[in-house]
């Protein structure tokens, strides 16, 4: 053996080396497509807490079907139908008083509770206004109205 001719122990050292080297490159690549890739996907995410003062909800067609929102006025929340037309209410006014609106498919109010300070109140009212129910904690005895007259044949 001479010493311009490498030994096979040292071959075989040298391809050993070149072989770690490039699994280190490959081992440190995958750490930083790794590293990207969770990143990726943390940042796309949809965090579990959003704070704001209006948020919408939307279908997969992207229209809006409710929505939750704050302002001076107060806090509601608002739902649509298929349709986009409102079907209910439900809000909070100035002052701590609570609301709430169910509306019928040709967008009039159909039944409303409200809660105000002279106590609270639930009025139903029938197609075309035909008939109306209003409860309300009152001096007065229940009235039902039926096309805007007391109906007298209610017990009381």
């Amino acid at each position: 053996m001479t010493a311009s001719q490498p030994s096979s122990a040292d071959a075989r050292l040298a391809t050993l080396e070149r072989h770690v080297a490039r699994l280190r490159v490959l081992a440190w690549l995958g750490v930083v497509i790794g590293a990207g890739s969770l990143g990726w996907v943390f940042a796309t995410a949809d965090p579990p807490v959003r704070e704001g003062r209006l948020w919408l909800i939307r279908d997969e067609r992207g229209r809006v079907r409710a929505q939750l929102g704050v302002s001076s006025d107060g806090v509601g929340l608002t739902m649509y139908d298929s349709a986009g037309k409102l079907r209910l209410d439900v809000g909070v006014a100035p002052g701590g008083v609570p609301g709430l609106v169910l509306v019928s498919p040709e967008g009039v109010p159909v039944a409303t509770m409200n809660a105000s300070s002279s106590g609270p109140t639930l009025r139903l009212v029938g197609a075309a206004d035909t008939m109306r129910v209003e409860l309300a904690p009152r001096a007065t005895p229940l009235q039902v109205l039926r096309g805007g007259r007391v109906d007298s044949q209610v017990v009381r």
